[in-house]
């Protein structure tokens, strides 16, 4: 089925307002910020995009780290911004209601709030509203990421916040806050029910309460947290607040090139596009070059 505004397709109205943004750079005073989409280059439903953002509102000074000399005539003012650019990679079938975009994350940030609140505002002119369905794209990365062997369940944190603290687990006189974390045996049989618990909630099942599964005798816990574990590194999934994002390493040690990045988008993308029912013909992704 094809979806048009005002006689054109969604993904063509896209593309004009992506173009229309490029350069422009938009200040955001109330959180502060600055954000910029600097290039972008199409191929098919593909765009290759580089943006920059960064914060803006307090005096700096700069420093050279191998010196420890201040440096020079670069002080940054209250009204500039030290800005950070990453990669972005988005797919725009055509004709249908469905705008997918992947962002690089270098630390803990990436742009994505940033060129959300862009795009939707030059849809808005076509009476079209931009719609954050991350849940979908990061449902799939989760249950990849639980279907495999090498990754353990390590632990279990039970908060109570405020005065609602059970009597079962303490004399709740007095006390303003309870946590319980419970180290896990990740070849147990918790383990075991822990995870067919988390596959519950990937299926769609509204909540889980994990104190039963625990043998625990209390109940009111206001943030249940689970701490998996792979090669080492630990991710917590808070059950209590819908699915974190899904962060996928591509590596740690160096930037990855252009076409690594592409490389490791395209199986979440076309996982994602296979969840939405998008059709796409063989080779769809081998678009040809670069405009």
């Amino acid at each position: 089925m094809s979806f048009l505004v005002g006689g054109r397709p969604i993904g063509e109205l896209i593309a004009e307002e992506l173009k229309a943004i490029v350069g422009l750079g938009e200040r955001d005073e109330k959180r502060s910020t600055y954000f910029s989409l600097d290039s972008l280059r199409q191929a098919g439903w593909l765009f290759r995009m580089y943006g920059s953002s960064g914060t803006f509102g307090s005096a700096a000074r700069v420093v050279d780290t191998n010196t420890h000399q201040q440096v020079d005539g670069k002080d940054i003012g209250e009204d500039e911004a030290v800005l950070r650019a990453a990669r972005i990679l988005a797919v725009v079938p055509p004709s249908e209601k469905v705008f997918l975009a992947a962002f690089e994350v270098q630390g803990n940030g990436s742009l994505m709030t940033h060129f959300f609140y862009a795009l939707d505002k030059g849809l808005r002119k076509h009476m079209l509203t931009l719609r954050g369905e991350h849940d979908i794209a990061d449902g799939v990365g989760w249950e990849n990421y639980l279907s495999r062997d090498d990754v353990g369940i390590q632990g279990v944190d039970l908060i109570q916040h405020g005065d609602a603290v059970d009597g079962a687990l303490v004399d709740p006189a007095g006390v303003r806050g309870l946590r319980l974390y419970l180290n896990i045996d990740p070849g147990g049989p918790k383990a075991v029910q822990i995870l067919r618990e988390l596959k519950r909630l990937l299926t769609g099942h509204p909540s889980i309460d994990l104190a039963p599964v625990l043998g625990v005798h209390a109940d009111g816990f206001d943030e249940q947290k689970i701490v998996t574990v792979k090669d080492g590194k630990q991710r917590t999934i808070n059950v209590t607040a819908g699915w974190p994002r899904f962060v996928y390493p591509i590596d740690e040690q160096t930037r990855p090139s252009d076409q690594d990045f592409e490389d490791a988008c395209q199986d979440v993308l076309e996982e994602v596009l296979e969840v939405k029912g998008v059709v796409r013909d063989p080779g769809w992704w081998a678009v040809g070059p670069w405009s």
